[in-house]
């Protein structure tokens, strides 16, 4: 599966790292080990508690990992792809991915439970919130700022603030105002205001 995900980062031009590498080894070493080791969770409320545990750990690790730059895992790389080519929030990518895992799981007689659409819909937003926590200087989303630049479509804040006046850097956007640009960073602004339009 994870050889099939790396096919598709090709067209999305993402790049394996040492990152990418150590993900799947750690992760399948770790998931060996902790399945031995965790008790099996007995009742509705412990379940869900663990539910919610996993996808906070999962969460804030990706946070951790995606900020060093050394590569992303398969499906992180998927995902900052599609935030890098087409300008989707970190969100939006990994929820449309999870989704999409999700219902090709279930058509080819996979399960799925309430833990499943948990995680399908929260472990998107969730590394949203952690990278903005640890990635303050916008590593992750550098790539993508100098492809916005380059369109002529992302401007500094500086320059936004001036040609929109009442935009602040983390304050969030106005409908069909975009003030910045979702998904990882507050360092540069979306110019679609009516003064920065690009052309």
């Amino acid at each position: 599966v994870s050889a099939i995900v790396l096919l598709l980062w090709i067209p999305l031009r993402e790049r394996p790292g040492l990152g990418t590498i150590s993900n799947a080894i750690v992760i399948a070493l770790a998931l060996q080990v902790m399945v031995s080791v965790l008790p099996t969770p007995e009742g509705t409320i412990v379940r869900l508690a663990f539910v919610f545990v996993g996808i906070a750990i999962i969460g804030i690790g990706s946070g951790l990992y995606l900020t060093t730059n050394l590569g992303p895992g398969p499906r992180d790389g998927l995902m900052t792809g599609l935030h890098y080519r087409f300008g989707w929030s970190i969100r939006r990518a990994r929820t449309g991915i999870e989704l999409t895992v999700l219902c090709v799981g279930f058509l080819a007689g996979g399960t799925v439970g309430l833990g499943t659409v948990v995680f399908a819909l929260g472990i998107g937003p969730l590394v949203q919130v952690m990278l903005r926590v640890f990635d303050r200087e916008g590593r992750v989303s550098k790539r993508r700022r100098a492809v916005m630049e380059a369109r002529g479509v992302v401007v500094g804040v500086a320059q936004f603030q001036i040609a929109c006046p009442g935009t602040q850097t983390g304050q969030r956007p106005q409908r069909g105002r975009p003030g910045v640009l979702r998904g990882v960073s507050d360092v540069h602004a979306t110019a679609r205001c009516a003064r920065h339009r690009p052309r």
